[in-house]
């Protein structure tokens, strides 16, 4: 469709205008970068607003113009402007946008899942016009948000017990949301103190031991990750005889190499043979609050990594650690689930949000 093609062509032309190398194409990428920040600025000065074109335009040189338009459709498209909870939206507004962006044609759009994602693409659909209907298995929304009520009055109280923690706030569309609805944040300490299970805190030389050996132990499990590439690209290549700082045999390193090659081993198979093989001192030695320590920092990485390490891949688990938001960290007091809670409510009252709906199927 016309609308097809004009949305190929927004990003036919993104990608021609950030390749390239001669003079004239590094002056065009030049002005796209300044450009984009321009408005990046703008829409982070009041989140809460639509950003519209002309608002742009109207703090760039109009010889820019042009750019300027090609940018900002880029820019809603992929997300990074002009979503979330905005307000004075009205139908007639999103119509007059849509129309601005070049989309003119409604496309029916079923998504399935109420989590975070689904409830922020359908919310983003609608805004750009589209007839969009959300289905859900359970009987509530959130997905791995889960924000339950305890107590009565001035006795209540919430917590978490899914997604909790905001991870960075730099560029992280979460902290946007937040701001739209002026929710407090409360932000966490970088230092994290472990009580042991008598509720003392634990003593600092066996906090620091048990986070070194975990430290050591991931990055010895790095090193295995990079000698089993070398592996698969070389099957001949001479292979290491030992790991530093571990007792572990030739044969039993050449067993856990060999595995690893032949197939996608979790990361807890391989922690878990480092663990017990730690050389500096036998699991004997180590103090039953080491342990304890060491287990706590496997499961922080088991609830960062949302799943048991058993089913982690030891090859992929930290693919996405280039991708992370640099800044502080935040607790929310009122629940992750707040942060969405207007979208969804806009959805339920327009009767497209659908719960106790089982996908079997899907056909097309």
């Amino acid at each position: 469709s016309d609308w097809e093609e004009k949305e190929l062509l927004i990003f036919d032309r993104a990608d021609r205008i950030l390749t390239g190398s001669d003079e004239a194409q590094d002056q065009r990428t030049s002005q796209f970068i300044t450009i984009r920040n321009v408005i990046l600025s703008l829409w982070y000065r009041n989140p809460q607003s639509y950003l519209t074109l002309p608002a742009c335009k109207n703090h760039i040189n109009r010889c820019y113009h042009r750019l300027t338009e090609f940018t900002w459709k880029l820019l809603i498209q992929r997300g990074h402007i002009n979503y979330g909870n905005l307000e004075n939206i009205t139908d007639s507004f999103l119509a007059q946008q849509n129309a601005a962006r070049g989309s003119k044609v409604s496309k029916k759009v079923i998504v399935i899942g109420a989590g975070a994602a689904g409830i922020a693409v359908a919310s983003q659909l609608c805004n750009m016009g589209h007839n969009v209907r959300i289905f859900e298995g359970r009987d509530r929304v959130g997905g791995r948000m889960f924000t339950r009520s305890f107590g009565d009055g001035d006795h209540r109280t919430i917590a978490d017990v899914g997604a909790m923690v905001i991870t960075g706030e730099l560029g992280n569309p979460i902290i946007t949301l937040c701001h739209q609805q002026e929710l407090p944040m409360h932000e966490l300490e970088e230092e994290c103190p472990i009580f042991t299970p008598t509720g003392e805190p634990l003593d600092k030389d066996v906090d620091e031991n048990a986070q070194e050996l975990f430290n050591h132990i991931l990055q010895s499990a790095a090193e295995i990750r990079i000698l089993t590439l070398a592996r698969k690209e070389a099957a001949t290549k001479k292979m290491p005889t030992r790991i530093k700082g571990f007792r572990l045999s030739p044969s039993q390193l050449e067993k856990l190499l060999s595995d690893c090659h032949a197939s996608d081993q979790s990361l807890g198979y391989v922690v878990d043979i480092l663990l017990g093989a730690i050389e500096s001192s036998t699991p004997e030695d180590l103090q039953p609050l080491e342990i304890s320590a060491i287990n706590w920092h496997i499961a922080n990485l088991e609830y960062g990594c949302a799943a048991h390490l058993s089913r982690v891949s030891m090859m992929h688990w930290d693919q996405d650690d280039e991708y992370e938001f640099d800044g502080a960290h935040y607790l929310l007091p009122t629940g992750y689930t707040k942060v969405f809670e207007p979208m969804y409510k806009k959805m339920t009252a327009s009767d497209r949000l659908h719960l106790n709906s089982i996908i079997t199927s899907i056909e097309h």
